[in-house]
């Protein structure tokens, strides 16, 4: 027995020597190639030990490896890497079949990780690949513990290792440096304790948890977790349970800062300056792999707080990941503190980051990082935008396939203004990508926004909005607008305009154009608008416009008429007021670019008792040039009209009256072509010719006028009222002439026509200047019917019909009243007035032996009455 034993502690102390003194004896660096070929022949890995390999067994087992990289079989640069590697193990928890790692020590491990497009990660080798899909199929061997838990590692230390992950789909990089840890398990189940620091991706990290228990599919471990970034002293806290029976976590998260701005810029997150304040957010979570509820929670942003609750669903499959958001809060969001100003030189949709292309008002494509399904609800008390408050505010946003709807309410604005609004933005296409993401194609967006606002003048002194005084009678406003927005065009229908007591119906479009000229169209309707609301009335004094003034003010305001965009019009009002006047039927119709005006229509049924119409075109429209117009116009009280619009209206018969005119107008505004038509005072007269000098001292040349009416003496008493004649003279009087004007000298040439049954034909020069005008010419004359003019044929005409002859006539004879020459003092006139011989002697009861008549009129005063009856 005894030499049992001795030989028992012989053998024993036999091999503690062999453990103490065999390492000495054996070479593992020439052990490296087998090594190698070890662990590739395991994982596919290619393994390269550039320092030395050390073992010691006594009085524990200690490794140390020197210069470790790992490679894929592919070669390139080593995705892991070491500078050493430092292991000590207890040998007495390997008699009970225990592992007990008294430490492990890393110093300056490098790991580079990439998730390649398809999913895959760049450190999977085939091997590793069979092998993991050999335990999805649950093949012998697969899952075996070996040890099982029985594993504790008192000290797992990291020295200034680093981490850098690539995901090759979405561009996004994450880099870990400077990672120094220590960890501490009783198993590889846990407990657990951890702790250490490190910089994320730039920002410095210190970080610390533990565990309570083991994991392992018996139930729920209670764990904490802590994270504290210095950087505006940002901590996140978590507390809570792992159920590892059904891969769950749940439990309370708190994440507090002093200074949202810079934890913003932590999370690669440029805030505005602005938000340099505290904010917090707690409530529970509850999340496992296919769903994450963070319900309910609490918000703090300085002095803005609310409630609310957040559900992700199908975080799996994506297909679509779904949401459910509520956010609820009773106090004042200043959204400008969230906005900032942007710098100067970046443009107002800023960069728009990966996820759309923008192009107009709507974006043409966006990508998400995956298809999203769900519903967004939000109310705030109140939110503060660009200095201004905006009471009761509530969002609902619904999301759905292709389709992104938003409606908004907003009780109260500036202006006492209430706005109920709702935008639906569909994609017509969506496509997949490798990596998951979702890009949607052809946008179209409505937008339907109906509202009032209680006071105009209170809306514009909010927004700093000049309005003119007619404007700031206006008190309130409702609106009813529809729009559709499709790439970078926009159309509007149906959509009406409430300005007090006048009501427009209205719609149109907008489109960009080339070189910077967008274009819009413009359909309005109403039924009643009174324009003194928004025209500046003129003043009661002004001075009427005279001539070539009013039109030299009319010219230069239409040169004016320029708009920094084309547009087609259609403007129709059935009743408007201007300067207290009503208008019916008013019409504009047309299309207007930057040189040019079309016209289709433009005019009013009634104002003032007179209809006009204008039709054509202005070709360049800043010279008054390329002028193609047809005006009509038809008044029943054309010296009311003018009094109306203020302009003169001395030296027009007070009788005038009803009128009806055509002008067809060609040219440019200093040389106008032009044929007009104008009936009044029973009669017509036509001119064409051309006009210079318009708007300055009008000019007339190559004019043809002629003179229409059925009554000479009627027509006499236009230029003079008080012309008296016998009905004998009463006869219809039509004249033709060629007028040709050079500065006060207008001459009548090749006159033709006729004056009752008598031709006529001449040429008379009218000098206007000076004090009294001056007449010259002459005039021929055809059959000159003196018992027409004398009046012989009415007189026995009454004889025969019983009425006593001539006498019984009255004023049927000439010589019965006086004859008053005092009008033709008003001119010197010099006139020769010759009857052209014919085949006729005389006519009817007179008779003339010579054929031949020649007179001349000489007038240059006249004082007297000449008087039949007194000589």
């Amino acid at each position: 027995m005894k030499r049992l034993a001795l030989v028992t502690v012989s053998i024993l102390f036999a091999l503690i020597a062999i453990l103490l003194v065999a390492p000495s004896f054996v070479d593992l660096n020439s052990y490296k190639p087998q090594i190698s070929k070890a662990v590739e022949d395991a994982t596919g890995y290619q393994v390269d030990i550039a320092g030395n390999i050390k073992l010691a067994l006594i009085p524990s087992v200690e490794a140390r490896i020197d210069g470790l990289s790992v490679s894929l079989p592919e070669g390139g640069e080593p995705f892991l890497g070491l500078k050493r590697a430092d292991a000590q193990l207890s040998l007495a928890p390997l008699l009970q079949k225990k592992i007990s790692v008294s430490k492990v020590s890393l110093v300056e491990p490098v790991i580079r990780v990439s998730k390649r497009k398809d999913g895959t990660f760049s450190f999977m080798t085939p091997k590793l690949e069979a092998m993991a899909e050999g335990k999805q199929q649950g093949q012998p061997g697969a899952g075996k513990a070996g040890f099982g838990g029985d594993v504790a590692i008192d000290a797992f230390a990291i020295e200034n290792g680093s981490v850098a992950y690539m995901d090759e789909g979405t561009g996004q990089a994450h880099e870990i440096t400077g990672l120094n840890t220590s960890l501490r398990m009783q198993s590889l189940k846990g407990p657990f304790e951890v702790k250490g620091d490190a910089s994320y991706n730039g920002q410095q990290v210190a970080f610390e948890g533990q565990t309570e228990g083991v994991l392992d599919n018996s139930g729920a471990v209670p764990v904490r977790l802590s994270v504290k970034i210095p950087q505006g002293d940002t901590s996140i806290q978590f507390g809570g349970v792992i159920d590892t029976k059904v891969q769950e976590v749940q439990g309370e998260a708190n994440i507090q800062t002093s200074n949202l701005q810079a934890a913003g810029t932590a999370a690669k997150m440029a805030l505005p300056a602005t938000l340099k304040k505290n904010g917090s957010l707690k409530g529970t979570v509850k999340a496992n792999t296919d769903r994450i509820v963070f319900s309910p929670f609490s918000l703090n942003l300085a002095d803005f707080q609310a409630k609310g609750a957040v559900d992700f669903q199908n975080l799996q499959d994506k297909n679509p990941v779904r949401f459910d958001v509520v956010l609820d809060s009773d106090s004042v969001l200043t959204a400008d503190d969230f906005i900032g100003k942007k710098p100067t030189g970046e443009p107002a949709g800023g960069n728009g980051g990966s996820a759309a292309v923008q192009s107009g008002p709507v974006p043409e494509t966006l990508k998400l990082p995956f298809p999203m399904a769900g519903r967004a609800q939000m109310s705030f008390a109140a939110v503060r935008f660009g200095g201004q408050a905006y009471q009761g505010v509530s969002i609902d946003a619904l999301v759905d396939d292709k389709s992104f709807k938003i409606a908004s309410k907003i009780q109260k604005a500036p202006g006492d203004m209430a706005v109920d609004s709702t935008a639906t933005l569909k994609y017509a296409s969506a496509s997949r990508s490798k990596d998951g993401a979702v890009v949607y194609a052809d946008p179209a967006l409505a937008i339907a926004a109906k509202g009032r606002v209680s006071s105009i003048s209170k809306l514009a002194q909010a927004y700093d909005i000049k309005l003119s005084e007619q404007a700031r009678t206006i008190q309130s406003a409702n609106f009813d607008i529809l729009a559709n927005l499709k790439g970078d065009q926009i159309a509007f229908s149906d959509s009406t305009l409430v300005l007090d007591d006048t009501t427009a119906a209205m719609s149109g479009y907008y489109k960009p154009g080339a070189g910077g000229r967008d274009k819009i169209g413009l359909d309005v309707s109403a039924d009643t608008i009174n324009f003194d609301k928004f025209i500046p009335q003129k003043s009661g004094d002004a001075t009427p416009a005279q001539g070539g003034e009013g039109l030299a003010g009319g010219a230069e305001a239409a040169k004016k008429l320029s708009l920094p965009f084309d547009a087609d019009f259609d403007i129709s009002v059935q009743k408007a007021k201007y300067q207290g006047q009503m208008i019916t039927g008013l019409r504009l119709q047309g299309t207007m670019d930057a040189k040019s005006v079309q016209l289709k229509q433009a005019g009013v049924q009634d104002y003032l008792g007179t209809a006009v119409t204008t039709k054509g075109s202005i070709g360049d429209l800043p010279n008054l040039s390329g002028i193609d117009l047809n005006i009509y116009a038809k008044s029943s009280n054309v010296q009311n009209l003018m009094k109306n619009l203020n302009m003169k209206v001395e030296g027009l018969p007070a009788s005038i009256g009803a009128a009806e005119a055509t002008v067809d107008a060609k040219g440019s505004i200093n040389n106008l072509t032009f044929a007009s038509n104008i009936k009044a005072l029973d009669g017509q007269v036509d001119a064409k010719g051309t006009a210079t000098g318009l708007t300055s001292k009008p000019q007339f040349s190559n004019m043809e006028l002629g003179i229409v009416h059925p009554n000479f003496v009627k027509a006499m008493q236009i230029l003079n009222p008080e012309f008296k004649a016998g009905t004998g003279l009463q006869q219809k009087i039509d004249l033709h002439a060629k007028v040709n004007q050079s500065g006060d000298v207008y001459t009548l040439s090749d006159i033709k026509g006729s004056f009752g049954p008598m031709p006529i034909s001449g040429v008379i020069k009218a000098v206007m200047g000076g004090g009294k005008p001056s007449i010259d010419g002459g005039i021929a004359l055809g059959t000159v019917p003196l018992d027409t003019f004398l009046g012989s044929e009415r007189a026995e005409a009454a004889r025969k019909s019983g009425g006593g002859g001539a006498g019984a006539a009255g004023g049927q004879r000439w010589s019965t009243r006086p004859l008053n020459f005092e009008w033709i003092n008003s001119a010197n006139v010099t006139l020769d007035i010759v009857r052209q011989p014919d085949n006729q002697n005389g006519h009817g009861q007179w008779r003339v032996a010579d054929t031949g008549l020649k007179s001349r009129v000489v007038r240059r005063e006249c004082r007297r009455q000449y008087n039949p009856e007194a000589n």
